[in-house]
């Protein structure tokens, strides 16, 4: 009787005659308010855009002079990841694909600093346990390399987490572990 794409929250408004259904469009991000009349005839659509958080930390926060936080250098980080993943593709242990960024970052002649202890302070004191970044490069970024199927928010708020404790101003995952190479990009907005 009902279209086979309504499934959910049905309800009976006495005053109106009508029957609101609730239709989950998630694959396009949006909740879709359909009323009919009893004798099937679409009334009106409603679509609600859902409510948007707010990023924990902008990548895409500029300076002063308009320009995003050490782009350029960003820039020569992911193409040497790029590099990496084109000629190892997939399947192999972080540890791997550690050792051959630290040859394409000498070779492309980014400074770089492997398995850097970083301190981490707390309301000023600066506690005896010690982060350990898998790549500081320019003395700026930290840059975190996984080989996980995709990246999550564990990673995300882990690397949110590293550079509010560093107060490093920018950090980027990049993940060797996809079909496809995968990074993301976040800045310490905080500490500007």
């Amino acid at each position: 009787m009902f279209p086979e794409s309504v499934y959910s929250c049905s309800c009976r408004i006495k005053r109106m005659g009508c029957r609101i259904f609730l239709l989950d469009l998630r694959a396009l991000g949006y909740t879709m308010l359909k009323q009919w009349q009893l004798p099937m005839i679409a009334t009106e659509t409603v679509f609600m855009k859902p409510k948007i958080q707010e990023p924990r930390m902008n990548a895409n926060t500029r300076e002063n002079n308009n320009r995003l936080l050490f782009k350029d250098e960003v820039y020569k980080i992911v193409g040497a990841a790029f590099e990496v993943s084109n000629t190892f593709g997939c399947g192999f242990l972080e540890a791997v694909y550690q050792e051959a960024l630290e040859i394409e970052f000498y070779d492309n002649h980014i400074p770089f600093e492997s398995q850097k202890k970083i301190k981490i302070s707390y309301k000023g004191n600066i506690l005896a346990k010690e982060y350990i970044a898998d790549f500081v490069c320019c003395d700026s970024i930290i840059v975190e390399i996984k080989a996980i199927k995709k990246i999550t928010e564990i990673e995300e708020a882990q690397l949110i987490n590293y550079l509010k404790a560093t107060q490093m101003p920018v950090g980027i995952i990049i993940n060797f572990g996809g079909a496809k190479l995968e990074w993301k990009r976040y800045a310490n907005t905080k500490n500007l």
